[in-house]
């Protein structure tokens, strides 16, 4: 009885031990699904991070996100109605928390520039041309920062959450799951 409590012990302090702690040249890569502040509709993402030297307590990472979601507005007088379809791909900075406590979890902070595509459909439910309506949501550059935190529930998965805010109507709460290698 006394080697099999001692035995679970053993087990549960070496399950407890920071087995997720973020290293210099680890990758990440993983999708998330989240909803914007101007829309209820959902943006489908993937993200990468390369995961540099160590910088004090944590890791700068580099890396790159996409983002998709559409979303519809109908137009003044029920005139029609305007269809947004975007894509976004950028480039990402994050500085990753990575010595606290167990190293389960961990904060990040971070800025991400990128090209937004913009495609719009117009539809008239009156036959008549939607000429002059001007187009609310244009392709373009843009810049959001970002932070969030994840849980590393083995040493090859997190759990993840993420906030973003920046111009395009990306302020956005996002969660995903990401996989280490």
């Amino acid at each position: 009885m006394k080697k099999a409590i001692l035995l679970l012990t053993i087990t549960a302090l070496v399950s407890g031990i920071s087995y997720s702690q973020l290293k210099s040249a680890n990758h990440i890569i993983g999708g998330s699904i989240g909803f914007s502040s101007y829309n209820s509709n959902a943006i489908l993402g993937a993200n990468y991070e390369y995961q540099l030297p160590q910088a004090n307590t944590g890791l700068f990472a580099v890396g790159g996100v996409t983002r998709y979601w559409s979303f519809g507005e109908k137009l003044a007088e029920n005139q029609g109605e305007i269809a947004y379809t975007n894509f976004a791909i950028g480039g990402q900075l994050n500085y990753n928390f990575n010595l606290i406590g167990s190293g389960k979890l961990v904060p990040f902070v971070g800025v991400v520039l990128g090209y937004n595509n913009v495609s719009t459909k117009y539809t008239s439910f009156n036959g008549k041309d939607l000429i002059g309506y001007d187009q609310t949501y244009k392709s373009g550059l843009f810049m959001w920062g970002q932070g969030g935190m994840r849980y590393f529930v083995n040493k090859k998965f997190a759990a993840a959450v993420r906030l973003g805010l920046g111009n395009f109507d990306l302020s956005t709460v996002e969660f995903g799951l990401d996989y280490r290698f």
